[in-house]
């Protein structure tokens, strides 16, 4: 997933130099409102915990929603993002993990209440269906890369 990231970032990067996504231009066309949104979005990634960077933005927002928490403190609530969680009604979310699959994770995802759909050692890929608010505790395990 950082190599993801990593390109992704280098894309855009390589977009505003060469002028194919604006340019400087864009900068002086936000407004101090997108502008503080930005930095508010920029602040609160940066007190991410190790947990947090491997745990999709949209699950990790839809987990603070559930929570009674501000998604991002000081803006209104990014529904958007969160709604790409698609957390049903009971709070469970259908994630796709990517970590080594070990008899730890799959007895965690039990214990936190939620249910193996499919599991791929040989990929280090499980598929399951959790509760959003043990998103965390999932991403907390050694052996997890990422969440989605």
């Amino acid at each position: 997933m950082a190599e993801r990231w990593i390109g992704r970032r280098a894309f855009v990067v390589a977009g505003l130099l060469l002028g194919g996504l604006g340019g400087p231009a864009v900068a002086q066309e936000l407004s101090e409102q997108a502008q503080s949104q930005i930095r508010a979005i920029y602040a609160d990634k940066a007190t991410w915990t190790p947990a947090q960077k491997k745990v999709a933005t949209s699950l990790l927002y839809a987990r603070r929603e559930s929570l009674g928490q501000a998604m991002v403190q000081g803006l209104a609530p990014l529904r958007r993002i969160a709604d790409r969680a698609r957390v049903d009604p009971q709070g469970m979310v259908v994630v796709d993990i990517r970590a080594e699959v070990t008899d730890n994770l799959l007895q965690t995802i039990a214990d936190v209440g939620g249910r193996v759909a499919a599991a791929y050692p040989a990929f280090d890929a499980v598929r399951a269906r959790v509760p959003i608010r043990q998103v965390e505790a999932i991403a907390a395990l050694p052996e997890v890369r990422y969440i989605t």
